[in-house]
């Protein structure tokens, strides 16, 4: 009964995959939700979110429930800066309405489909794509943390991927279309995409981002893939 085009979505245990958000039209955000189960092919819609999002993030916590961030409720500098965890037991949103009042919005904000895994601690790591990584913390109304920053002002549609138990690379994208740069990255041409790929180690006792070998070329709308050896193919 609505556009799934630009939500959020996650695969569940039993094989079931549960979306969040969709498509009203170009940056503006559906706040509906559904479960759907392949077995029986149907989607079941459970509660609205707190608004609309389009292109949030879903990702699963340690106990089995689900976080939703970011995203556009409207437009690209409208972004839904309320963090909020589905709960399978309660059937309802939790919303981490601390953490929304700690940061700012687009471009500082990871407004479209943000890197976000579960790390060790426990903690939700946001890798990207806005130069300060951070942590989340779930628990109760939410808290973020800053954790370190990456070596790009910002990485519009790059791509990230965990390649083991919390280590994470991004690589790719540029300043987003609109963004004001500063002077160091002023030009007059186009902005290219970055080949610059980093890591980060969450095991770390302080964990910080470190350059690789820069891939053959820059990407913007890549696609990075953990592969069964453990090396990302991009």
């Amino acid at each position: 009964g609505y556009d799934q085009f630009c939500s959020g979505h996650v695969l569940l245990p039993d094989g079931r995959l549960m979306s969040a958000g969709g498509n009203i039209a170009d940056g503006v955000g559906e706040a509906k939700a559904c479960i759907y189960d392949p077995s029986a092919n149907t989607c079941t819609r459970v509660p609205d979110m707190n608004a609309g999002r389009w292109y949030p993030t879903m990702t699963v916590l340690g106990n089995g429930d689900l976080l939703v961030e970011a995203g556009t409720v409207d437009i690209p500098t409208d972004v839904d800066k309320t963090s909020q965890v589905w709960s399978f037991a309660g059937g309802n949103w939790r919303s981490l309405t601390n953490a929304a009042t700690q940061h700012g919005v687009f471009p500082v904000w990871a407004n479209y489909y943000p890197y976000m895994y579960l790390a060790p601690n426990g903690k939700v790591f946001n890798a990207g794509p806005q130069q300060m990584s951070r942590y989340l913390d779930t628990s109760g109304t939410g808290q973020w943390t800053d954790v370190t920053a990456s070596s790009l002002v910002y990485r519009d549609y790059g791509t990230s991927v965990m390649y083991d138990d919390g280590k994470i690379m991004i690589h790719g994208g540029n300043p987003p279309e609109g963004y004001t740069q500063p002077n160091i990255y002023a030009q007059t041409a186009t902005v290219y995409p970055s080949r610059v790929t980093e890591v980060i180690n969450l095991n770390d006792p302080t964990p910080t981002w470190r350059k690789t070998t820069p891939a053959n070329t820059g990407r913007r709308h890549g696609t990075a893939v953990l592969l069964p050896d453990g090396k990302v193919f991009l």
